[in-house]
């Protein structure tokens, strides 16, 4: 794709942010080619080392968890963040309680968590979200290494060795 920084304005910095990523990806052509690049080769891909991500972005999450569920796709997980977290991320973003399925449970809000991104109705949350999430987690996840990679290199040899043998087999 021949890429020419004038199509983007006057400025050719770029800063993706909000819940309507997906939107402002489309409109960019060298970031709409790189997100149709990332679906297509993680439909093909067995395995996926996944390295510092926390689950926050729904268009991202969709991509991972339908290579899961319809490719088989497994993944490892190198995060400082423990396991619950990352799977509260993918589970907590505005675009699943906008799902028709979830829309029709959706009650009126009963205890939304201050600074949190708005609506939010936390039995929903626990009871149909959360398991959902953590089943699609569960589908997927080869092993998760929680520290960061610089110590898997330079401190946590047995880790290295564990990722080694297991995930490069």
């Amino acid at each position: 794709m021949k890429w020419d920084s004038a199509e983007w304005g006057e400025s050719n910095d770029i800063l993706i942010l909000g819940s309507s990523k997906s939107n402002q990806i489309e409109d960019i052509p060298l970031l709409k080619k790189y997100h149709e690049d990332f679906e297509e080769i993680i439909k093909k891909a067995k395995k996926l080392m996944i390295i510092g991500y926390s689950f926050a972005d729904y268009h991202i999450n969709q991509k991972i968890f339908d290579a899961v569920e319809n490719h088989g796709l497994k993944f490892w997980i190198i995060d400082v963040a423990p396991l619950t977290k990352l799977i509260r991320n993918a589970a907590y973003q505005p675009e699943n309680l906008l799902r028709p399925e979830i829309k029709i449970m959706k009650q009126p809000l009963k205890h939304g968590r201050p600074g949190s991104r708005g609506y939010h109705d936390s039995e929903l949350f626990e009871e149909v979200l959360l398991p959902e999430y953590k089943n699609k987690f569960k589908k997927g996840l080869i092993s998760i290494t929680n520290c960061s990679l610089r110590d898997i290199f330079t401190k946590n040899h047995l880790e290295f060795d564990r990722i080694n043998e297991s995930f490069f087999d």
